[in-house]
């Protein structure tokens, strides 16, 4: 949604915390393959999954230094959507680690969580009116 507004050098960085992201359960899903392309177009990037990514604390920390307020909110959000909101387990781990490492205020992952329930909600309504 807002990844564009990135700067150029940080949608790179996103794309690698997004691989992280992916293997945080053990497993790299063809839907989460998919989501980091659709990510890709977004910010007018070639399609394509970064390889050779920095350790995921290392990444947290170069995010952190080089990333604006704005910036860090709009990588919560996107990595929140990215698992649906459903975060779980080892993802929940992830999470925290993001969210700590760029010092995002938990009442700001709040209301970004239920700003994005409110997006889905409404983005399923007007799909399923749309499809009616």
């Amino acid at each position: 949604m807002f990844l564009n507004a990135l700067q150029e050098e940080n949608k790179e960085l996103f794309l690698a915390l997004c691989v992280h992201a992916a293997r945080a359960n053990g497993t790299f899903e063809n839907d989460e393959e998919e989501m980091i392309y659709a990510y890709c177009r977004e910010m007018s990037l070639i399609e394509h999954i970064p390889e050779d990514i920095d350790e995921v604390d290392n990444l947290i920390k170069i995010m952190k230094e080089k990333t604006s307020d704005i910036e860090k909110k709009i990588v919560v959000m996107e990595l929140l959507g990215f698992f649906d909101l459903d975060v779980v387990n080892d993802e929940k781990k992830f999470m925290t680690k993001v969210i700590n490492g760029l010092n995002v205020k938990p009442k700001v992952v709040d209301s970004l969580t239920c700003l994005l329930k409110d997006y889905i909600s409404a983005y399923k309504k007007l799909y399923t009116f749309i499809s009616e």
